[in-house]
């Protein structure tokens, strides 16, 4: 994914369910930089180009302990995170994890189909980037610059809360859900969705992202028995003259 000033992002996700979906477990891999930047001197001028990019490796475990079929069902997860972060040859690492629970009642109804999706309701919530800190230390780099001084400090993630409510009704085609993000340094910010499926391998979507206006649409073609390509599409308006952003992904469902 290329974005405005430069920067780049992409990720790679697999998860697998486990015990007839009683459990799940994935992997991921994420990665985020910044290019054409360059090193100034006291005077100003231009020096080398300065690496900055960052890699976040996580695996995720998530386990539901209700019984299967049943109509309301409680789910916890956890997920451990490895990220680094390179910035002019200067590496820290730090380790974390998140917590994320959730809640989901069917409204089952009697005399119905055993293929039909029933109306849901879901309450879920997240605490995000516990015990995270990048320890940097910049000795070697001015060594390496001709100087001497250099220092160590830690800077420390800031903590992410996350509450959310979504509900699935008109058995599967309709589907809507506000999630509020408070950040421990930036405040709170308010995300709402929703999307309709006015056939079952197509999906609309529209949004508001903190403010911003989102739309988009999504297509899952069958490829095979059991087998789908998920296509999907988002426009997103950016805020502060920021160019607004056209994102394409490509999934695959067996």
């Amino acid at each position: 994914r290329k974005m405005s000033f430069d920067r780049q992002a992409g990720y790679v996700n697999y998860i697998h369910p486990f015990g007839r979906e009683e459990a799940a477990m994935g992997l991921s891999w994420i990665y985020a930089g910044v290019g054409d930047v360059f090193a100034r001197d006291i005077d100003g001028q231009i020096g080398d180009a300065i690496s900055d990019y960052t890699n976040a490796f996580a695996i995720t475990f998530a386990r539901r302990f209700t019984e299967r079929g049943a109509p309301t069902a409680i789910s916890l997860g956890v997920n451990l995170r490895y990220v680094q972060h390179n910035i002019a040859n200067i590496n820290a690492y730090t380790v974390g994890f998140d917590l994320g629970a959730q809640l989901k009642h069917r409204m089952l109804k009697r005399g119905m189909a055993p293929d039909a999706i029933p109306n849901e309701l879901r309450l879920g919530v997240a605490v995000q980037r516990l015990n995270q800190k990048y320890p940097w230390t910049t000795s070697e780099y001015w060594i390496e610059q001709g100087e001497s001084n250099g220092s160590t400090f830690d800077e420390k993630f800031p903590l992410i809360a996350r509450g959310g409510v979504a509900a699935l009704l008109m058995n599967g085609r309709a589907l809507g859900g506000v999630d509020i993000k408070i950040d421990s340094e930036r405040g709170a910010t308010l995300h709402v969705g929703a999307e309709g499926r006015p056939h079952p391998l197509l999906a609309v979507r529209a949004g508001v992202d903190n403010g911003n206006f989102t739309f988009g649409g999504g297509i899952e073609p069958k490829v095979s028995s059991g087998v789908r390509f998920v296509l999907d599409y988002a426009f997103a308006l950016q805020p502060d003259q920021i160019d607004p952003e056209h994102v394409f992904s490509l999934g695959v469902r067996f």
